[in-house]
């Protein structure tokens, strides 16, 4: 994001005009907003794209899909869970891998819990009937395919490129699964927002308002075998703004016609546009405040 879009010193006082001091011109410069007040402080888009990359994971592109309805309801939970729950700070940016006969209702309705509403679940949810999604975008890679039912190493369409999600969530105090007790997780455990499996690979949530999609971003396997030996998590400051070339463009956009017409598109959203700069204004005057 570009000093334009958000000054890291802005402060709004009173009788300022806001849109001078924060301002959001298009839908990146909102999913840089977004990934930027993350619990990954001043992460960026190509921080994302480089770890994926760096990994064998070749991004061929990027197309945005965060709806400004969904958004606000997400900031307003963890506004809410903050208020709470003290321990409970901000929203981390997730993966999730999906097939794509499932993309579409993900923009338009956002994410749904499984059995709700007769929406099933392709896989064993080892940890708990809710929402999963992964710190890491190579783990979250296989959830894109389609698999032989019944199993989970035969892989149906090996050569085609996966959809994954980049949301964030927001986990508030996460309970630890256990191996021993899995067969016990099916609700959210007493006392807590969120679960974490075993091997800290998946991160499952509970509420359906606590977790977003930012865009969408699509991804070649660069590695002989399915799955990742092991996975590294994205650090902001190690991507650079040329790892974006070509990757954003109109002309690879298949997604967007599902919000044209809703009045909801993006930054374009006349309604939920104030209450989103608000909520991301109130955070990185509060961000800097801290780091000052």
């Amino acid at each position: 994001m570009s000093k334009k879009t958000i000054s890291k010193t802005s402060r709004v006082k009173p009788g300022d005009d806001p849109q001078k001091k924060f301002k959001i011109s298009d839908d990146w410069g909102l999913i840089d907003c977004i990934l930027s007040l993350s619990n990954l402080t001043d992460l960026k888009l190509q921080d994302i794209i480089h770890n994926l990359n760096q990994q064998k994971a070749h991004v061929e592109a990027i197309e945005p899909v965060i709806r400004l309805d969904h958004l606000h309801i997400f900031l307003q939970s963890v506004v809410n869970l903050e208020t709470a729950n003290n321990e409970c700070r901000g929203w981390d940016i997730v993966f999730h891998g999906t097939l794509r006969e499932n993309i579409a209702s993900i923009i338009q309705e956002g994410f749904r819990l499984p059995g709700k509403d007769t929406h099933p679940s392709r896989f064993i949810l080892n940890w708990g009937t809710g929402i999963y999604c992964s710190p890491y975008g190579t783990y979250s890679y296989t959830y894109g395919h389609s698999w032989e039912r019944g199993t989970e190493s035969t892989m149906l369409d090996p050569d085609i490129n996966v959809a994954i999600f980049v949301c964030a969530v927001v986990r508030g105090k996460p309970y630890q699964c256990e191996e021993a007790k899995r067969a016990e997780y099916e609700d959210l455990e007493q006392g807590f927002d969120s679960h974490i499996s075993e091997d800290q690979c998946e991160w499952i949530v509970f509420d359906e308002e606590r977790i977003v999609p930012l865009c969408l971003i699509w991804v070649n396997r660069g590695i002989s075998s399915w799955f990742w030996p092991q996975h590294e998590r994205v650090k902001p400051g190690e991507g650079k703004e040329k790892e974006l070339s070509g990757l954003k463009g109109v002309k690879g956009y298949q997604y967007q016609t599902l919000r044209e017409g809703m009045g909801i598109k993006g930054v374009n959203s006349k309604v939920f546009r104030k209450k989103v700069l608000d909520v991301c204004r109130s955070r990185k005057d509060n961000v800097t405040s801290r780091s000052s």
